[in-house]
Order: C-alpha cells, then structure tokens, then sequence
C-alpha cells in the first residue's frame, strides 16, 4: 500500500507542471490537521526519497516525510511572499504574541518557518496568540495582508 501511495503521489507530483497550470500553490494538509502551503516556481523540482518528498527551488528546500501526509491539492493564491510594517503590529511577550485593534474580519495566521500554519482564525479588536508548547524558532504572524517575523527563545 506505502509503495502504491508513494508511486501515485509521485507520479501526480512529478507531471504537475503539466496540469497544474494557472495554480500558484500546493497545499499539503498532514496527519495530525496542520497544513503547509508551497509556492509554486518554474524552477522548482520535486524530489522523493523512500522516506520523504522534497521541493526545491535553488537555496530553498522544504522537505516533508511521505508518511505525515494526509493530502494535497493545487491552490490559486500564495503564501506570505514578504514582510512588512502595518499599524496593527504584534508585540512578543515571552511566548504570547499581543495584536492591538485589529479590523473586525482580519485573518490572523501564525505560519513555522518549514510553512506549516499552526493558527488560523478571524478576529477583531485585542487578541492574543499564545505559543505556549511550540518550539523555539523562527514564526511569520500574518495579520490580513501582512506579514511579521518574529523569533521564539
């Protein structure tokens, strides 16, 4: 079944510049519900191991091992493509990140750095993200149509 699985995901993925057309994203969605969002480039290569699925674009490499993978499908929008500054700008405390008078609607996502969205909800006003139980790393906050990088000790 694992061998079928992989020979499929392959082949889909491998010939996806073909009917992919149009599509400026892969969205992979995992086991555990989390999901990752790769933006699609000319250059980009797909490369599979016995374990794991790789994308690579020059410096960039996002690899994923094949069993976490629940599905996939091709999406129309792209990722975060850039940080900038914004009057409703997080502020890190420790591990809880505090927006201040955030529009009512605004998409609040909270993106690792490997692409996975751990946060993704619609809110207005003073909200708080806690990250309380994530690892220590690199995070990209996304509040609407922008974009913040912070850094977890």
């Amino acid at each position: 079944m694992r061998h079928t699985f992989t020979f499929l995901l392959a082949l889909c993925l491998g010939t996806a510049a073909a009917w992919a057309d149009g599509y400026r994203s892969l969205i992979v969605t995992f086991q555990d519900g989390t999901t990752s969002q790769i933006n699609l480039t000319d250059g980009m290569q797909t490369k599979f191991t016995t374990t794991q699925v790789r994308f690579v674009d020059g410096a960039t490499r996002v690899t994923f091992d094949k069993t976490t993978i629940a599905s996939w499908r091709f999406d129309k929008s792209v990722g975060i493509q850039s940080v900038q500054g914004s009057a409703v700008a997080p502020t890190l405390t420790g591990r809880t990140v505090r927006l201040s008078a955030v529009p009512a609607g605004t998409t609040v996502r909270v993106v690792t750095a490997d692409g996975r969205t751990i946060v993704s909800e619609t809110v207005a006003g003073n909200y708080e993200i806690s990250l309380q139980g994530q690892p220590a790393g690199t995070y990209i906050i996304g509040i609407g149509q922008q974009a913040f990088k912070i850094h977890i000790k």
